[in-house]
């Protein structure tokens, strides 16, 4: 009776054993695909922060220079510029943003530029694009009603965001 007992519970350890490694080995292999999806999540930010970079970069030059930017085609309301962005110092290319300034909207009654802005980041091969379309105030007086000969508080803020992400 002893040696059938010794042997069930022989086969039971054995059994625990097995059930647990199979486990581990589940748990191990789950790994991989988090720290991907991680990464990813990573990359992504990045991406956004390179459109955000772009957005800031259009509207500082809006507003502190009054011929920017320089009139082209399509009767000035267009203009397009990329700009590389670095680690400090001179270092490697982070990524790139481009930037596209739409003055379609610049006359009253809107008196809006839209600034749209894609950050692009190339990591593990693959592109990762992330665009932001905002819109700044240049009307130069104030929108609300009782206060339209005061100067305008948002005069080149951002009054409209809108983001979308992009991977190929």
């Amino acid at each position: 009776m002893r040696a059938r007992r010794r042997g069930f519970l022989l086969v039971l350890a054995l059994f625990m054993v097995t059930f647990i490694s199979v486990l581990a080995l589940a748990f191990l292999g789950s790994a991989p695909l988090g720290y991907r999806t991680a990464l990813s999540g990573t990359f992504e930010q990045q991406s956004r922060w390179l459109a955000q970079a772009g957005i800031e970069d259009a509207r500082l030059k809006l507003e502190r220079d009054p011929l920017f930017p320089p009139p082209e085609g399509d009767e000035g309301k267009f203009y397009s510029y990329s700009e590389e962005v670095r680690e400090l110092g001179g270092g490697a290319t982070v990524g790139t943003f481009d930037v596209v300034i739409d003055q379609s909207c610049a006359e009253a009654p809107y008196a809006l530029v839209r600034i749209i802005s894609t950050g692009r980041l190339v990591r593990q091969g693959a592109e990762i694009r992330k665009t932001i379309c905002a819109e700044i105030d240049i009307n130069a007086k104030d929108r609300r009603a009782g206060h339209e000969s005061e100067d305008n508080p948002n005069l080149f803020r951002i009054v409209n965001w809108n983001e979308e992400v992009e991977q190929q």
